[in-house]
C-alpha cells in the first residue's frame, strides 16, 4: 500500500464485535468481583461475634461448686440434702466451708 502524504489509511475493525466481546468481559469481571465479595461477607458472618465465632475446644469448663456452710463439728441434715439435691440439679461439686467465729 501507497502512503500519500496528508491521507491517514487504517484498517479498523467492526466497532460492534470489539464492543460485545469488551461487554463480555467486563460483565465476567463484575460477576466474579461480586462473587467474592458474597464469599467475604458470609466467612466475615461466619468467623465474627456474637454468634459465629467458634468457641475454642480446649478452653476449660467452669467449675460449679455448691458452698455448703456448716458450723463447729456438726452439719445441718436439711441443709446438706439440699446441697446435694442442688449440685445434682446442676452438675456441681459440694464445698464444705466452715463458719467460725473470731474473739475479739
Amino acid at each position: 500500500m501507497q502512503r500519500l502524504p496528508g491521507v491517514d489509511v487504517r484498517i479498523v475493525a467492526d466497532r460492534s464485535q470489539r464492543a460485545n466481546g469488551g461487554d463480555r468481559v467486563i460483565v465476567v469481571v463484575i460477576l466474579v468481583i461480586a462473587a467474592a465479595g458474597v464469599a467475604l461477607g458470609i466467612l466475615a458472618g461466619y468467623w465474627l461475634p456474637p454468634h459465629g465465632r467458634l468457641v475454642r475446644r480446649d478452653s476449660p469448663r467452669p467449675v460449679r461448686r455448691i458452698l455448703l456452710p456448716f458450723t463447729g463439728q456438726a452439719i445441718s441434715r436439711r441443709s446438706f440434702e439440699a446441697a446435694v439435691r442442688l449440685a445434682t440439679a446442676e452438675n456441681a461439686t459440694v464445698m464444705p466451708a466452715v463458719q467460725s467465729r473470731r474473739c475479739r
